[in-house]
């Protein structure tokens, strides 16, 4: 709720533009007074209300099917809107038939770190976002033309998708798509969305002048880093699963199954070694590792260490804890193979583009998620085995 009244106050500001836009807000099963809040200060607003939690994906949805608009603008509660933004991020659809959606420039809370400027995506279904943590003057320095063919130019028709949180989309579209896969909740959802237009054939683009300051994860804050950890895993494998076609799932499927297993291990900080001391080790990899990671060991010792030592030591092994979060991942990912197939079959229907095309959008095929040697050498073995 503490983010409602500046996020409404600048949408109220943008509307008195737009006579014929109205605001759909969504009370997502909160449970604090958010709901009275808004009835009270912000009368103005058309509020619907769900009994629970939908998560972010279904959220949308509900919301939308709530509107009859040609132009389907999705904004977080955690966002505030600089002037012009509406006016901006619908721009592109006016000047190219063949934009699917298109993303807002999205900066921190003080406007002075970009936090998204575009989408960019592994191979495994993983996204990421351009320009993270640098400079807003980054964006600045883009020189933007008067005309339409120099417009088109600033807006970054390469990203692969737009993030969720400062979205535009046309109703068509959205239908046409699918919109959101409300089985996702929340993370990624946006991914994959970016996934199934650019394989339709439109293009996802960012509006560099619809811009939004950002409290990241201001709604967010209160889950778990175990469940979010399990839901970007699940739904970056569900990603894959829907949106390859036969030959490329064929041979990229397992690979993103051992990347989440390598990353399971790298959570727990399992190693061969570590597991087979001694001589049943060197029989059979010909070397003893003499390295020590006991965890309990390690608590053994924290009366020897210093209380920086002692906090670190602990959150390590708070952190290993999550190791089964990703295998469990996996393990939904199987029990909802029936329905992903059916998903897989209705997306490949309307496929129009080849995955050869889609590929170079991704910008960054073989970056890795925790960047840890393990998972580099992995990828690096994956790059050189499979040729995409």
């Amino acid at each position: 709720m503490q983010f409602l009244d500046a996020f409404l106050d600048s949408v109220r500001i943008e509307l008195e533009s737009f006579p014929d836009a109205e605001l759909i807000l969504l009370d997502n099963g909160s449970s604090d007074n958010s709901v009275s809040f808004v009835m009270n200060e912000h009368p103005w607003v058309r509020l619907i209300k769900s009994p629970r939690n939908l998560g972010f994906a279904a959220g949308c949805h509900k919301a939308a099917d709530e509107s009859k608009a040609e132009f389907l603008v999705f904004v977080n509660n955690d966002m505030e809107l600089e002037p012009g933004f509406i006016d901006e991020i619908l721009k592109p659809f006016l000047d190219a038939k063949d934009v699917g959606a298109v993303s807002g420039l999205i900066l921190n809370d003080t406007g002075t770190q970009i936090d998204f400027a575009g989408g960019d995506a592994n191979l495994f279904g993983w996204g990421f976002q351009r320009h993270h943590g640098e400079p807003a003057s980054v964006i600045d320095e883009i020189q933007t033309g008067e005309s339409v063919s120099d417009r088109l130019e600033v807006y970054a028709t390469s990203q692969f998708f737009g993030c969720g949180g400062a979205l535009a989309i046309k109703r068509e579209i959205w239908e046409k798509s699918g919109g959101f896969d409300n089985d996702y909740f929340a993370f990624f959802e946006d991914v994959d969305l970016g996934w199934r237009l650019n394989l339709i054939g439109l293009k996802i683009v960012l509006a560099s002048k619809a811009r939004v300051k950002h409290r990241h994860h201001g709604t967010a804050v209160e889950m778990p880093d175990s469940l979010r950890t399990y839901l970007v895993e699940r739904n970056a494998l569900y990603s894959v699963i829907k949106n390859y076609d036969d030959n490329n799932l064929a041979r990229i499927f397992p690979w993103a199954l051992a990347m989440a297993n390598e990353r399971a291990l790298i959570d727990q900080s399992i190693e061969v070694q570590d597991l087979f001391r001694g001589r049943w080790y060197e029989d059979i990899w010909g070397t003893e590792h003499s390295k020590e990671i006991d965890i309990i060991s390690e608590i053994k010792d924290m009366k020897h260490a210093g209380i920086s030592r002692a906090k670190k030591i602990i959150k390590r092994s708070q952190e290993r804890s999550k190791h089964n979060v990703r295998l469990l991942a996996i393990d939904e990912v199987f029990r909802r193979w029936d329905s992903l197939m059916q998903k897989r079959s209705n997306i490949q229907n309307i496929r129009q583009v080849p995955d050869s095309e889609v590929i170079q959008l991704m910008v960054e095929p073989y970056r890795t998620v925790l960047g840890h040697y393990r998972e580099k050498e992995l990828m690096e073995q994956f790059s050189k085995n499979v040729h995409i």
